[in-house]
């Protein structure tokens, strides 16, 4: 728990020093956030965040 609350302020420090909305991606910002990728099927994946959190999303083509 206490880690967690670590990756959570780190993160909230990192955005704050940001510099405004992104306009492209930012894979030092991905690497922060994204602990790793599910890939569970040809059109679904998993994102799971460092602070615990799963997202699940269908990709569109």
């Amino acid at each position: 728990m206490v880690e967690r609350i670590e990756r959570i302020k780190d993160l909230k420090a990192y955005l704050k020093n940001s510099e405004g909305p992104l306009e492209k991606f930012d894979g030092d910002l991905f690497g922060r956030l994204v602990e790793k990728v599910i890939v569970t099927s040809l059109i679904e994946v998993t994102f799971v965040f460092k602070t615990g959190v799963e997202v699940n999303e269908v990709l569109e083509g």
